[in-house]
């Protein structure tokens, strides 16, 4: 199965689909398409490779201005919505790209709906080694969605980083910028889809581009995001 991002509403759904794939031997993946994305598969080799040296920032934002409509998906506490589990999980996603990890720590503040889910969220976040990322996620205002990643020998710019079809890479020591274009097949979704065809003809339950330890630990941080800022579904209660 390639179930749509994210994988469920809380760690404790999540827990228990890897449970049930595992006991039946079934494909899971989630379908977090960003990171299948040509680009971004570009970026981490160029990371890894050393071409930005140490990595200190990254800043990335996604958010449009969606009518308030509290039995909206979007906005309903009872369907899972919110800014960060629709949105925000992208630039938390590029942020665990770059710098190969979860946050160690961060701070949250959020502006939270009449309905109790966030409207808007600004995140934060530590990793180990020092780098910072700086989020942002908003169903009532549109956020620029150009990313940067920002490392001692350059930086790196993202257009549309979610579904990201170019890239920029300027060094700081003056040399030429470097630019990258992988424009999609069809939309971008073919990459994920590819990926899932892939580990069902070698019979493997898991990707190991998106692998069930990845969307666990995506769904613990989020929960653990969601309870900073005051944001509880009627679902968390009823798996407690």
């Amino acid at each position: 199965m390639l179930c749509e991002k994210p994988m469920a509403a809380n760690a404790t759904q999540v827990r228990q689909m890897l449970d049930a794939a595992r006991g039946s031997g079934a494909f899971l993946m989630e379908a977090m398409w960003t990171r299948h994305l040509p680009v971004l598969r570009r970026l981490r080799e160029w990371i890894d490779q050393g071409r930005l040296g140490e990595i200190r920032t990254v800043e990335a934002a996604f958010g449009f201005d969606a009518p308030y409509q509290p039995t909206n998906r979007l906005w309903s506490s009872e369907l899972a919505g919110g800014s960060l589990l629709d949105l925000g999980i992208y630039p938390l996603t590029l942020a665990e790209l770059v710098f190969d990890c979860m946050p160690v720590s961060f701070e949250a503040e959020a502006e939270l709906s009449a309905s109790g889910v966030d409207s808007y969220l600004s995140l934060k976040a530590e990793f180990a080694g020092g780098g910072s990322a700086y989020l942002r996620s908003a169903l009532n205002a549109d956020l620029s969605p150009t990313a940067r990643v920002v490392g001692s020998a350059g930086v790196v710019e993202i257009p549309e980083f979610w579904c990201a079809e170019r890239m920029v890479f300027d060094p700081v020591d003056g040399g030429r910028a470097e630019e990258v274009l992988e424009p999609h097949g069809i939309n971008g979704f073919e990459y994920q889809i590819l990926e899932a065809a892939r580990c069902l003809e070698a019979g493997r339950s898991e990707s190991a581009v998106v692998p069930w330890t990845w969307s666990l630990a995506m769904a613990e941080l989020t929960d653990e995001i969601r309870a900073r800022i005051g944001v509880v579904y009627p679902s968390d209660g009823e798996l407690q």
